[in-house]
């Protein structure tokens, strides 16, 4: 898992970072002290990534809200499994996540993983498209790959009736009131 994360980022200390945060609080430690951070994949984004074991856990708390608030709010979500196993969209509830990309290491290969993309109903068709089989033996290409398709997928979620359709009503009462 620690080199998954690694491949992911840069492992950032929250409090005072200025570049994007994604949310999480860099004043106060609110959100964890650390989480992982990329600004040099793809062209001009800047992705700060939400993960789960980063953020706080309470052992009071059942409901886990700070981790429920940032996670469950995204629209894409990379899992990182121990080995591959099914997964359903709906093991996790949330109103908001619509794509999520299962990463799993394959055992018998070093740096190696196995991908796989799940969409709720709806969510357009969206690149880039999966290898056959779904094996990447290059990190880099991995990497690539997995932002490639966290940026796709997110644009492509908005398009949903779920996603888009609040935003419509929302940017029209806007014009509404402004004329």
């Amino acid at each position: 898992f620690t080199n998954f994360l690694e491949l992911l980022g840069t492992k950032v200390r929250l409090l005072g970072f200025k570049g994007f945060s994604g949310g999480l609080d860099t004043n106060l430690d609110g959100t964890g002290e650390y989480s992982i951070h990329d600004d040099k994949t793809f062209k001009d984004y800047e992705i700060m990534y939400h993960v789960s074991t980063m953020l706080p856990y309470e052992k009071s708390n059942r409901y886990q809200i700070t981790r429920k608030r940032h996670i469950g709010n995204d629209i894409v979500c990379i899992i990182f499994q121990d080995e591959p196993k099914p997964f359903s969209p709906f093991a996790i509830r949330s109103q908001f996540l619509h794509v999520y990309v299962i990463v799993s290491p394959v055992k018998c290969k070093v740096d190696s993983y196995h991908v796989e993309v799940v969409c709720k109903n709806g969510v357009p068709y969206f690149g880039p498209p999966l290898p056959n089989p779904p094996i990447f033996d290059d990190p880099i290409s991995l990497k690539k790959f997995l932002v490639a398709t966290v940026i796709n997928g997110q644009n492509a979620a908005w398009k949903t009736p779920k996603l888009s359709d609040p935003f419509y009503r929302a940017r029209g009462g806007i014009i509404r009131d402004i004329v």
